[in-house]
């Protein structure tokens, strides 16, 4: 796991690889994010219960190491492929997911992309 630290102009930002996790946000001296409620997980490639596909709660993509494809001081592009994990369920082995996390001045821009490169629906 790797904590990946940002910064742009007043605003300050920690990701964690683990999980492709944002944990601090800050703007100026203020904290943005409340640590006691958990961040900003991402919930893929499902949300809310798993049982009835073979997933816990929320799906992986917060319990996995995501990749780091491209880094600036304010901007990184995470990559996870599930075809590099056989302990998933056959269904998901063709899901890879692209998460781009930027900050600006008072700002974060989210953006989570999901393909299916399998012969499976997810």
């Amino acid at each position: 796991m790797s904590m990946l630290e940002f910064h742009s102009d007043a605003t300050a930002m920690n990701l964690s690889t683990e999980g492709a996790y944002v944990t601090q946000l800050k703007s100026g001296a203020v904290d943005v994010l409340f640590p006691a409620q958990g961040g900003i997980p991402i919930c893929a490639p499902i949300f809310g219960p798993g049982e009835l596909v073979g997933l816990k709660q929320h799906g992986f993509a917060r319990n996995v190491e995501w990749d780091v494809l491209r880094r600036s001081t304010d901007e990184a592009v995470l990559t996870f492929d599930a075809a590099e994990h056989p302990e998933l369920p056959d269904s998901y082995q063709g899901c890879a997911m692209t998460y781009t996390v930027k900050i600006r001045e008072n700002s974060l821009l989210l953006s989570l992309g999901i393909d299916n490169h399998g012969d499976k629906a997810l």
